[in-house]
């Protein structure tokens, strides 16, 4: 009769059991993105989705199309889709759209006075402002809506479109 050699039972028994839960993650990972993405995709306004992890954090790369008529309401459905399969893990948004130039630019002056409106308050101002910001870049559109949690800017020129999401610090009182 021949003995059995535990050293072998055991490490095909490890290396089994290691290929098992990795195939096993790498599968639940596969189809958590693949079925977010097609959800995401159903959201009227959103083009092309991109999920990435790096550790625990998941990263979600959003393009936009051109012609999202309310960046407020797209963003929360978004949010709300992404929460609701994410539940408890890290992650963070990235609403991407065809820019140019001209309006990369805006964006970059336009943040100052994001960033100054959620230490204010005074979102009234920064409205007035991204009002000048339009007609000093010549913009076809400059739309800026608020809410409990973001601060939603779009920049329109010509056939291009920037979309800025920044979010707004709670304040604990």
């Amino acid at each position: 009769m021949k003995q059995i050699n535990f050293k072998l039972l055991a490490g095909v028994l490890i290396v089994s059991l290691a290929v098992f839960f990795l195939g096993n993650y790498l599968l639940n990972n596969y189809r958590l993105n693949s079925n977010l993405t097609e959800q995401l995709i159903e959201i009227d306004g959103i083009e092309e989705v991109e999920i990435n992890q790096n550790n625990a954090q998941y990263r979600l790369e959003i393009l936009l199309d051109q012609e999202v008529e309310d960046l407020q309401l797209t963003f929360n459905q978004l949010k709300d889709q992404v929460d609701d399969t994410f539940e408890d893990r890290e992650y963070e948004i990235e609403v991407k759209a065809d820019s140019n130039e001209v309006l990369e630019q805006t964006g970059k002056v336009a943040d100052l006075a994001l960033h100054e409106a959620i230490t204010t308050g005074e979102f009234v101002k920064l409205a007035e402002r991204v009002e000048d910001y339009k007609e000093e870049y010549e913009l076809e559109e400059a739309i800026v809506q608020v809410d409990n949690d973001h601060i939603y800017l779009t920049l329109t020129e010509d056939e291009a479109v920037l979309y800025k999401v920044v979010e707004r610090e709670q304040k604990n009182d």
